[in-house]
């Protein structure tokens, strides 16, 4: 399933406006990726070429520290890369309003609510402009709108208990797939096992490292 698929499943419709938004962020994302590994691989070769001026023990910690660099600046890559792919996804779907047959969906939702809470009582709370289309629908609807930026949540009357299926709780209860599959779009295992040859930098800078050292041991002879 790709990322596009996934928000749209979110929805439970199809869109090509899904798709098109998603995909763009995808691709910014993987360029964000792509320069780090790109800065992180250039760390590790100025590393390795200045670790052969010190000795073998000084070439490995100028290597470790440079390990160190380059893994943090692809983490925060990383990072950065599923931040703006999550915000892509969220845009999306809090523009639903927007979008035709949103007050059908939001009928819904509300009916679903209230008999998941099953309470006597019940009233419904949305923004201002949902409140207006659920009053209309003949729903028990709150004096006074919520901040939110769609959906509805339903409440008891002393508002200790309540349904949410407002936009924002809707996605949040799909926010640990869409983080799996935006790792699987963006990161594939080669990606996160080998992507920066950590290991061959080490033993070409130990090999380094000691011809050095025995150099200066053959300059002093």
């Amino acid at each position: 399933m790709s990322l596009e698929q996934l928000c749209v499943e979110i929805e439970d419709r199809s869109s090509e406006q899904a798709a098109a938004q998603i995909k763009a962020a995808e691709d910014a994302a993987k360029r964000i990726v792509e320069a780090a590994k790109a800065s992180a691989q250039a760390i590790l070769e100025a590393a390795r070429d200045e670790a052969r001026a010190f000795s073998e023990a000084e070439g490995r910690e100028r290597m470790a520290a440079a390990r160190l660099e380059a893994s943090r600046a692809m983490g925060e890559a990383r990072d950065e890369a599923v931040r703006q792919c999550v915000a892509a996804a969220w845009e999306f779907y809090r523009a639903m309003p927007r979008r035709a047959g949103y007050g059908v969906r939001l009928r819904s939702w509300a009916k679903k609510a209230l008999e998941e809470l099953d309470t006597p009582g019940a009233v419904l709370r949305a923004n201002h402009a949902d409140l207006n289309i659920l009053r209309s629908a003949g729903f028990k609807v709150a004096a006074s709108p919520i901040e939110c930026s769609g959906g509805v949540r339903a409440e008891t009357r002393d508002g200790r208990i309540a349904v949410d299926y407002t936009l924002e709780a809707l996605f949040e209860r799909k926010r640990e797939d869409l983080l799996h599959q935006i790792h699987q779009q963006l990161f594939s295992a080669e990606d996160e096992t080998a992507s920066l040859d950590f290991g061959a930098e080490t033993k070409q800078s130990r090999a380094s490292g000691g011809k050095k050292a025995k150099a200066k041991k053959k300059s002093r002879k």
